[in-house]
């Protein structure tokens, strides 16, 4: 779990400095496990209507031929500021685990840079967002097309916290 506080802008040495790399993206893509997607999707996709416009992102939700590397999961895109993005995901983690929130596994595609910086120097940073969080937290050591997956997994009430 990245806090607002993490995507500071102002100068806190190396570390906070690629933080705020992560706050920079324009998009942040997320998996969202195939049996959830339709409570993500909703009747006609009104669900994935309503996500848009009360976050103001652009979301996309890719088939599984789009993203034949994860057939497990439904890719999420979403696009537009920070603050609009981490609502998105709220809402979107909120949908897929309405009925069931004991236990979820919450999913994200990342760089290679924005890998670095949520495991920090010798794990410092990866091993702090699991303690003040309290959620399972890894990151794969493999890229598929670039991109690295961070898997995170809990309660949904802490997932969102």
């Amino acid at each position: 779990k990245l806090s607002a506080a993490a995507f500071d802008d102002a100068d806190h040495g190396p570390k906070r400095a690629r933080l705020s790399e992560i706050a920079q993206s324009e998009q942040t893509k997320l998996l969202v496990p195939s049996r959830c997607a339709g409570a993500v999707i909703g009747k006609q996709g009104s669900g994935l209507a309503r996500i848009r416009q009360e976050c103001g992102v652009k979301l996309d939700m890719l088939t599984q031929a789009q993203a034949p590397h994860w057939q497990a999961d439904r890719v999420v895109i979403l696009q537009g500021s920070t603050a609009s993005r981490r609502a998105a995901a709220l809402a979107l983690v909120q949908a897929a685990f309405a009925a069931d929130d004991s236990q979820a596994g919450f999913k994200m595609l990342v760089s290679r840079s924005e890998a670095g910086a949520i495991i920090g120097r010798q794990g410092s940073m990866l091993k702090c967002i699991r303690e003040q969080s309290g959620v399972g937290l890894q990151v794969q050591r493999e890229e598929i097309q670039g991109e690295r997956l961070v898997s995170l997994g809990g309660p949904v009430p802490q997932l969102l916290a």
